[in-house]
């Protein structure tokens, strides 16, 4: 047994977890499970690497009720985890981590009903699949342009609006027979319309 910063070692430890306690507010051993206390990390049961950090799978419980259970690299999420939050408008996250931010593939549960499927970048949406709580789906950039299918059957090219936090509307595919799509266009309507009215035209000066 040696004396750390006011606190009792017992040198019978693992390396690495001697090592953590220079930085933890507390480390205890229970069996094979090692339970690691820092800053605004409650609890810490995993492994850790040669400076004494989280390293590896564990299971992180954060002071603000967050609980993560996967891969950590340096004591934050690294790697394939689960990331269940507490409070706020994301109830779960289920993919890849870069850095302690969700980076990369993964799945985004939403608290209203609604969830994310596809590519995040430093924490956001990228790509992917949104279906909302009520019924509406989107397969696309997320905040760029895509497909919206509509409770009713429509398809509509959609491009994301800043301002209005909204998707326009810009071109409806509706399905025409099973296997085959056919698409209407506001452009397509114009067009029609002027052929008309030329026609029409046309006919006036002819008689």
């Amino acid at each position: 047994m040696s004396s750390n910063l006011g606190r009792t070692v017992d040198l019978s430890l693992p390396k690495e977890l001697r090592r953590a306690l220079d930085h933890a507010d507390d480390v205890v051993v229970r069996g094979n499970e090692h339970f690691y206390s820092e800053g605004d990390v409650r609890t810490y049961c995993g492994s850790f690497d040669q400076q004494g950090r989280p390293t590896g799978h564990g299971r992180v419980e954060y002071a603000n009720g967050d609980v993560y259970t996967g891969n950590l690299l340096g004591g934050v999420p690294s790697g394939y985890g689960v990331y269940r939050f507490k409070s706020g408008k994301v109830e779960s996250y289920c993919g890849n981590h870069t850095a302690g931010k969700r980076h990369g593939h993964g799945r985004v549960y939403y608290r209203n009903g609604s969830f994310f499927e596809g590519e995040l970048k430093f924490g956001e949406p990228y790509e992917g699949h949104i279906e909302w709580a009520d019924g509406q789906q989107f397969d696309g950039l997320v905040h760029g342009q895509g497909l919206l299918l509509k409770p009713n059957g429509e398809v509509w090219r959609a491009k994301w609006n800043d301002k209005a936090k909204a998707y326009d509307l810009l071109v409806r595919r509706k399905k025409a027979s099973p296997g085959h799509e056919q698409e209407d266009s506001d452009s397509e309507a114009y067009v029609a319309l002027f052929v008309i009215a030329l026609i029409v035209s046309l006919c006036i000066c002819l008689f």
